[in-house]
């Protein structure tokens, strides 16, 4: 595949605005018929016009940064579960939600990591940010799997600059900080859950009813 991106014509504009012609097209078609296929078609078109593009700039290769290639796709794969998940079985519709986060999520991390952690302000911001927005999302919505690869994701970039600042910068007094804030946090949840435990197990028994 990425063979034959690299081989495509140095005007590879054109190849591009063909891709995006084609997903304005079926954009036309899904608004007359009203058809979602042909709106997710028109999406993944663009999206193809748009790799093309990210094919000749060579500072953003895929594997320099994967999470400008992969984002769009699984945010794609998010609106195509939501499109159809009336008509898709649970399973189907709960892997394309795997798949969309995992996309997501992962290309970010594997971004941060590849810059290399204290490289950049700006990516562990991003990925920090991508993980609220999926932990407010999944509150929203009600979707577990938003929620829960939120959480972690941010608990991992948390970690990493923890490390970060550790590790690679000597800063051992970090661990002995961030440890006692950790004690601190689980006795305060230990004293919420004693006072408000019939609120908590409510909580936690609405969770399981969520998608």
């Amino acid at each position: 595949f990425f063979r034959y991106l690299d081989n495509l014509p140095k005007d590879y504009g054109l190849h591009a605005l063909l891709w995006l012609c084609a997903g304005a097209i079926y954009a036309q078609v899904a608004l007359v018929r009203r058809s979602p296929a042909f709106l997710i078609a028109s999406a993944l078109a663009i999206n193809f016009g748009y790799w093309v593009i990210l094919a000749h700039q060579e500072s953003l290769a895929f594997l320099l940064h994967p999470q400008l290639w992969l984002i769009p796709l699984g945010l794609i794969l998010l609106w195509a579960e939501y499109l159809g998940r009336d008509r898709l079985p649970p399973g189907a519709s709960q892997g394309l939600s795997y798949l969309g986060l995992a996309l997501i999520y992962v290309s970010s991390a594997a971004d941060m990591l590849i810059a290399g952690l204290g490289q950049s302000v700006i990516l562990p911001i991003v990925l920090a940010v991508l993980s609220v927005a999926g932990i407010l999302l999944g509150i929203l919505f009600r979707v577990r799997v938003m929620l829960f690869s939120g959480f972690s994701f941010l608990l991992l970039v948390i970690f990493a600059q923890i490390w970060h600042a550790a590790v690679d910068r000597g800063q051992t007094w970090m661990w002995w900080a961030c440890g006692i804030v950790l004690g601190a946090t689980i006795l305060a949840l230990f004293a919420v859950f004693e006072k408000r435990k019939d609120d908590v197990i409510r909580v936690l028994q609405d969770l399981k009813s969520w998608r």
